[in-house]
């Protein structure tokens, strides 16, 4: 009985060599091609799309597959709607963000540089005003929500002479003083360009 249990353990302990040796390999090749490919699932449901419009969660990645953060610099589109050249802009470009652009206003909400961009920054007097928003930059930032509500979108602003009560305050994500630190909107950025699957 013993002999038997001994080949029977032996025959087990040779599939399972044979299974490592034949998928081990296969698992590795396909997690590269994947990074290549810039699609990653980090073991966590998480997946990295590297097309420049979405972006997993790439904070945590014990196993080494993800994407590190001067990845991610490189991939999210990040858009400032703001009517004045805005500091900050020009600090997260020398941090390292590759795809930074600001427009001044724009009526159409289909214009390519809103459709690619993965966080959104709105500025909230000066903007909003060619789309014709009763609220200026809180109405576009919500009516940006509601057709992209994949995007990141924050509300920012050098003055507080805005109505804390207009419900379309409440549809943003973020809100953020114009004087923040840059690192405050770096931060957004990481949190709302890689989103959680």
């Amino acid at each position: 009985m013993l002999d038997f249990l001994n080949n029977t353990l032996g025959i087990i302990v040779s599939i399972l060599t044979i299974l490592t040796v034949i998928a081990v390999p296969s698992i590795i090749i396909k997690k590269k091609n994947a990074y290549r490919k810039g699609i990653i699932n980090n073991g966590s449901g998480v997946t990295i799309i590297g097309d420049g419009n979405v972006v997993g969660n790439t904070s945590e990645h014990k196993d080494g597959t993800g994407v590190a953060l001067n990845d991610i610099k490189n991939i999210v589109q990040i858009l400032f709607i703001d009517d004045e050249d805005f500091n900050v802009v020009k600090m997260l470009k020398k941090a390292g963000w590759k795809n930074i652009k600001r427009i001044p206003d724009f009526a159409n909400l289909d214009i390519i540089d809103l459709k690619n961009a993965n966080v959104v920054f709105v500025d909230i007097k000066g903007v909003g005003i060619v789309g014709g928003y009763k609220n200026e930059g809180i109405g576009l930032a919500a009516a940006i929500k509601r057709k992209y509500p994949e995007k990141g979108v924050i509300l920012y602003s050098g003055t507080l002479e805005y109505n804390i009560f207009d419900p379309d305050i409440d549809a943003v994500d973020e809100k953020l003083p114009k004087n923040a630190e840059p690192i405050q909107f770096s931060y957004l950025i990481e949190q709302y360009g890689t989103p959680q699957n």
